[in-house]
């Protein structure tokens, strides 16, 4: 990981290094994603990691425990789908959070169109 800093916000990232990332996109292409999560309140530290676009069976284990444990729903996802600084995501609620949230927004949904016939 490195850091770089932005002078003008005084913000902090903490970055994936660029040969982890060139590994990842040989394991899973197309599907890869970099998040950046907020690591503190006032959001001037960041952290970078790397993510899978959640599967359908990923996708389907979520909806499972939705209604009845919603954490362990939760949990599925950013297990499943983060990376990189996966134990560091899980310790920290509010990187956790960020993390599902940025995971939830990768789903791939479409709208579909109903018309009568």
């Amino acid at each position: 990981m490195s850091h770089t800093e932005n002078q003008e916000n005084k913000e902090t990232i903490q970055k994936v290094a660029s040969e982890t990332i060139s590994s990842l996109k040989i394991e899973h292409g197309q599907d890869l994603r970099k998040l950046t999560l907020p690591a503190n309140e006032d959001e001037t530290e960041f952290i970078e990691v790397m993510a899978v676009v959640p599967k359908r069976k990923i996708i389907g284990q979520y909806q499972k425990y939705e209604r009845i444990d919603p954490l362990k729903a939760q949990e599925i996802v950013v297990k499943n789908c983060v990376l990189t600084d996966k134990e560091k995501v899980l310790a920290d609620d509010g990187l956790f959070y960020s993390a599902f949230t940025a995971l939830t927004e990768l789903m791939p949904i479409r709208q579909g169109k109903s018309e009568r016939a």
